[in-house]
């Protein structure tokens, strides 16, 4: 919240006129609005931390209410989880454009609320403190990459070349010592998630901006800065847990 008021400062000192911010895939400069700028990344940031809020408030009503043990008792509920949650984003990205608004939102709302759930269960294995410590870590990373895409005047789009083979291979190790279980192997794909999702947050930032350009309604705005919102809040929950489990490795060493 913090970060997005201090940037939505910054912007209403920007020029109203369209200002160069980034190139397209063959070189090309792109015009980019600043008051349309200002709009959409608020919109992201905005539903970004509510989103938050949802995924914190659920996460605290389970655990206060000793409600985690007997929900994770429940029959393949892990993989109902995953699967619902997997589903919610794919609908958000393929309804984005054609959904109303509000649904759109109220989507978003869920997802954060299944994520809150899925979140909960780390209060069984970490203090209180240790969890908020590594929250105001990822924060303050995540505003450094995210305040990065949004000022570099380079044209880091070439970034997704080796951002999403790294995220495939995670996922695929992670799949992979599901079976192994090895706590070396969480230990070291977890500092390469950080980098990866480190450097996700400053690429997804970059990305917004660049879409703003193509908003030619407030409509449009809306729906480019929710489709930012959930970029933005899964670059923060995975770089949240990925700097989780070191410390439950150096917990368990």
């Amino acid at each position: 919240f913090c970060l997005s008021r201090g940037l939505g400062d910054v912007y209403k000192r920007q020029p109203s006129a369209p200002t160069i911010w980034a190139k397209d895939n063959e070189g090309n400069p792109i015009e980019i609005d600043t008051q349309v700028a200002n709009r959409v990344i608020g919109i992201s940031y905005r539903w970004m931390t509510i989103a938050l809020m949802i995924s914190a408030l659920v996460s605290y009503v389970f655990a206060e209410l000793n409600l985690i043990e007997a929900f994770f008792s429940i029959p393949f509920i892990n993989w109902v989880l995953i699967g619902a949650q997997i589903g919610l984003v794919i609908w958000i990205s393929r309804a984005i454009h054609s959904a109303d608004i509000n649904v759109l939102r109220g989507l978003m709302a869920l997802y954060a609320a299944t994520v809150g759930i899925t979140l909960s269960f780390y209060t069984l294995i970490f203090t209180s403190e240790s969890m908020v410590n590594v929250f105001f870590s990822t924060a303050l990373l995540f505003g450094g990459c995210t305040a990065y895409g949004y000022f570099t005047k380079k044209n880091i789009q070439g970034w997704i070349g080796w951002l999403m083979p790294a995220l495939i291979g995670i996922i695929i190790a992670s799949v992979v010592n599901y079976f192994l279980q090895s706590d070396m192997i969480t230990y070291i794909m977890s500092w390469i998630g950080v980098v990866v999702f480190a450097g996700l947050a400053a690429y997804d930032t970059h990305k917004i901006l660049i879409m703003s350009s193509m908003a030619q309604t407030e409509d449009d705005e809306q729906r480019i800065g929710l489709m930012g919102a959930l970029e933005l809040y899964l670059d923060f929950i995975n770089l949240f847990i990925m700097l989780l489990r070191p410390v439950s490795y150096t917990h368990l060493t």
